[in-house]
């Protein structure tokens, strides 16, 4: 499922139970000492989802411990996310001169408990928010009780670092029959988190950013609002240095772009097999 969200520069591995001979690294092991088993299958598969995403680029697997604020640590020269919730685990990888960054999220697609909803979501996320709630016929994307389509299968195609609107083009609908739209924008501001702090290295509330759906087509857009980090600049990707013996006109427009602040970020999600699942992918430049 989590493939169709995303760029094709990442490598996505998803797992719907945990394997109970799967082994971890005995550093990552250690960091499990004292949690209790839910704990420890959990996070032992999402960490086998993600040495399995390193293979698929080529790396051989290494252990991948957390960082201060929690987050992945991953090999010099690739980024990645994890997620896991109740009967599913995934994680994702990159090259980092292929994508500048990426942040996925999973959750069962259940209502949110009571409260959580009135401290995450901002004055105008409700606005789009409350009549989906409301509204039972809302809470069939695409309309029709029966017939829904499913997601569309291709991958997704380059989007917008500075997240100006329209970087993506519409997605597919989601196929589960109901949506429960306050667990999906919950999953949309972790995976907003989990892109926002690999560029940024800071927090990242709830209140700093203002996301948009579209809930039929599959994608949502997100307006930071805080200052966003000055993103690199670079030579077109696959190209590390101008080619001296290029024409002048040619190698200039080979030269490093220059910065551009992170605004926002464009996004995809669906609703399956009872489950919302979001992705961000930022394409390096």
């Amino acid at each position: 499922m989590l493939a169709t969200l995303l760029h094709p520069a990442v490598v996505a591995v998803e797992a719907f139970a945990d394997d109970p001979d799967a082994v971890l690294f005995p550093e990552e092991a250690a960091t499990l000492a004292r949690s209790v088993d839910k704990r420890r299958r959990e996070f032992t598969t999402a960490r086998v989802c993600a040495h399995r995403a390193l293979a698929g680029l080529g790396i051989s697997p290494v252990p991948i411990l957390r960082g201060p604020k929690g987050e992945p640590q991953w090999p010099a020269g690739v980024i990645g996310s994890i997620t896991h919730c109740a009967g599913y685990r995934a994680a994702v990888a990159a090259w980092s001169a292929d994508i500048l960054t990426v942040g996925i999220d999973a959750e069962p697609n259940k209502a949110l408990p009571a409260g959580v909803l009135d401290q995450i979501a901002r004055p105008e996320e409700r606005d789009w928010l409350d009549p989906l709630l409301r509204d039972g016929s809302a809470a069939r994307p695409g309309g029709p009780p029966h017939g829904i389509p499913a997601a569309r299968s291709e991958p997704l195609p380059p989007g917008d670092p500075a997240g100006r609107p329209g970087a993506l083009p519409p997605g597919g609908p989601a196929v589960d029959p109901v949506v429960h739209w306050d667990r999906l924008l919950f999953s949309m501001k972790e995976s907003v988190y989990k892109a926002w702090f690999p560029l940024a290295r800071r927090w990242l509330g709830f209140e700093d950013a203002s996301i948009t759906i579209d809930p039929l087509g599959g994608t949502f857009s997100v307006h930071l609002l805080v200052d966003g980090p000055v993103l690199p600049g670079g030579v077109p990707p696959g190209r590390d240095q101008p080619d001296r013996a290029l024409p002048a006109d040619l190698s200039a427009s080979l030269e490093p772009q220059a910065p551009e602040r992170l605004t926002g970020f464009t996004g995809r999600w669906l609703a399956r097999n009872g489950l919302v699942i979001t992705a961000i992918t930022v394409p390096g430049r």
